[in-house]
């Protein structure tokens, strides 16, 4: 027997659809009136409208038959995603919308995908597209084994999401959160950087080094505070000068502070200038080095030793 290679498929577009109520959430299936095959009936909205048919008639015995029919203007239909299956979410149509209807020869199932933009009908929505990260045949896919992109006016959520199933060293998020109002990426090491829109924060959580690199300059301004905190030490170290100004007051506190110079230590006050030591204090120069004390008014301390 010869194939026949040109026979025409049996799957084939049905009808214009005309949606009869919003579908319900991420479900695959909506109610739609099949335009071009069914009578438009009167009776308000789609979904509601109902059919009843009174057919009268013999059997074949020459009795008599009176049947009542009754049906819906509508057929349920399933979303199949022809020419796009890497989106996971089947379209969010609305009441009123068109699409288009599809059927296999004359089966009772009917499938369905949106055939125009009528932007005075969408509404809200929730998109998932998503592509595999497995590699072994035989398996599905999860929101755990994929990377997927998600946008959902429905939800306030913009979402990039990478899986790490198969031994990635990291799994990535990034996420708009709109009705929050912020920016966040985070990985599955818990590093994150969140931008609050709302409050005008930006919070960097790192679990080793942050590091800045200019090859200019690198500028920090504040118009109330900048804090420094570390655990350990704090270092400031140029190559060439480091210059602290404040328009009030320098303060540095600690058990000891040490300050070493190779050539000159300069320390100068328009008014006072005080060293406090609660046992001795000292300056020393050596080997030819100066000390240089520059004081228009006093020199205090408890015992201070030049020398």
């Amino acid at each position: 027997m010869q194939p026949k290679l040109d026979a025409m498929s049996g799957f084939h577009i049905h009808s214009f659809g005309i949606v009869a109520e919003d579908k319900n959430g991420d479900d695959d299936y909506i109610k739609a009136f099949p335009a071009e095959t069914l009578p438009l009936a009167k009776g308000g909205r789609l979904a509601d409208i109902k059919f009843d048919y009174n057919v009268s008639g013999t059997d074949h015995k020459g009795v008599a038959v009176n049947s009542n029919v009754k049906g819906v203007a509508y057929v349920v239909a399933q979303y199949v995603a022809i020419g796009d299956g890497n989106r996971q979410t089947a379209p969010n149509v609305y009441e009123s919308e068109t699409v288009l209807l599809w059927r296999y020869a004359n089966d009772d199932k009917f499938y369905w995908t949106d055939l125009m933009r009528e932007p005075t009908l969408r509404r809200l929505e929730h998109i998932v597209y998503a592509i595999s990260n497995l590699k072994e045949k035989g398996q599905k896919f999860d929101n755990d084994s994929s990377h997927w992109f998600m946008f959902s006016s429905r939800e306030q959520k913009i979402q990039l999401h990478s899986s790490k199933n198969r031994d990635e060293p990291v799994g990535f998020d990034v996420t708009f959160d709109l009705a929050k109002g912020t920016i966040t990426i985070e990985d599955t090491n818990q590093n994150s950087f969140v931008w609050d829109g709302v409050n005008g924060d930006l919070s960097i959580t790192m679990n080793r080094d942050i590091n800045l690199y200019a090859k200019r300059d690198v500028n920090i301004t504040a118009d109330n505070n900048i804090n420094l905190h570390a655990k350990v030490d704090i270092v400031n170290q140029a190559d060439n000068n480091i210059n602290s100004t404040a328009t009030n007051a320098l303060t540095e506190q600690a058990k000891t502070i040490a300050m070493n110079a190779d050539q000159t230590l300069n320390g100068q006050a328009g008014t006072n200038l005080t060293m406090a030591a609660g046992a001795v204090g000292s300056l020393q120069g050596g080997g030819g080095a100066n000390i240089a004390v520059d004081v228009n008014a006093d020199i205090t301390g408890a015992e201070v030793n030049l020398g």
